[in-house]
């Protein structure tokens, strides 16, 4: 786990094994989105909201539940 100090007072753990090129180009355009969003609650907020929606609807009870029961007779099942 890195470090990442972002000189506006805050600094984070950030695993940068885990991001991929899609999510920035080079470690400074990494300091600067994160800078940027944390400058931008509102936005910020936003796409988090529409990443629990996401999440909420690929996720949700039936779909988990379906693919338990499936894996658990054995069936080759892909949850999505």
């Amino acid at each position: 786990m890195k470090v990442v100090p972002l000189n506006i007072g805050i600094q984070i753990d950030c695993d940068i094994r885990n991001l991929t090129e899609q999510d920035y180009k080079d470690i400074n355009d990494l300091s600067d989105k994160i800078k940027f969003y944390s400058l931008n609650d509102i936005l910020r907020k936003k796409i988090a909201e529409n990443g629990k929606k996401k999440y909420f609807q690929l996720f949700n009870e039936k779909i988990i539940t379906k693919y338990l029961v499936e894996k658990s007779l054995g069936s080759d099942v892909v949850l999505y």
